[in-house]
């Protein structure tokens, strides 16, 4: 039996026969099927599935070159950010480079895709100290120095700022002080600001807390240097850099 769709009839085997369609359409479509002259249909493939699992949505990152992981089933090469990557035992990594700020990672192949976002912050805070001068000089019956200073933080924003072990509270406009308490001689004060991407900055300063010796008594060598005269202008600069009371 064939069926001619344009002329709204069908025709047999058995002669001429031609009668108008009705409920022999019905069985010519029924024949047609049976007998598979219906075009295949094609059977899906194993399902693809992505997943982006380093950097994590909404994290905080201190590099700006960030290293991309994840995982991806039944698939052999993906795009990450327009890379073309390739996956080795259902895994994916790949160093991209970003900006300081809010960024966004997309790994994809075809409709499947996975996307992060995060935070790039690969500058440390601005911390600078007002007081004490370095190289402060105080008597003996003083037992405590005001240290002040203003800290600034324009990335992920500002974790902690510590006085030595102790943490102090930062005022609105980034300053703080804090009463640190001295010892006998020299006192080496370090402020320390943290941001929420795990960057530091330090200042330190020194501070002598008496009493002190007559000036006009003889104390031991502290320190002894053995160097040629065409030694002496690098000799010079050395020194300058070694004495003061951070490093002494």
């Amino acid at each position: 039996v064939a069926c001619d769709w344009s002329s709204d009839v069908c025709s047999s085997d058995l002669g001429d026969m031609k009668r108008p369609l009705g409920a022999l359409a019905w069985i010519c479509v029924a024949w047609c099927v049976a007998a598979g002259c219906a075009d295949p249909v094609e059977e899906p493939g194993p399902e693809v599935t992505i997943e982006i699992t380093s950097p994590q949505q909404g994290e905080v990152v201190s590099e700006r070159r960030v290293r991309v992981r994840g995982r991806a089933e039944n698939a052999e090469q993906i795009e990450v950010n327009g890379r073309e990557v390739a996956v080795v035992g259902g895994a994916f990594e790949v160093a991209l480079d970003f900006d300081d700020g809010d960024a966004e990672v997309v790994a994809q192949l075809d409709s499947v895709s996975d996307l992060v976002t995060f935070t790039v912050d690969g500058s440390s805070p601005t911390l600078t100290l007002t007081s004490p001068e370095r190289g402060l000089y105080v008597a003996a019956d003083v037992t405590k120095v005001r240290v002040e200073g203003r800290v600034e933080e324009l990335g992920s924003g500002l974790d902690l700022v510590k006085i030595g072990e102790q943490i102090v509270q930062v005022a609105d406009d980034g300053t703080f002080g804090f009463d640190a308490p001295l010892t006998t001689g020299l006192n080496v004060i370090t402020a320390t600001a943290l941001d929420l991407a795990g960057n530091t900055s330090d200042v330190i300063v020194g501070v002598v807390r008496g009493p002190t010796v007559d000036p006009t008594s003889v104390i031991s060598p502290g320190f002894a240097f053995l160097v040629t005269p065409a030694a002496l202008d690098s000799a010079a600069e050395v020194i300058a850099a070694v004495f003061t009371p951070e490093f002494v």
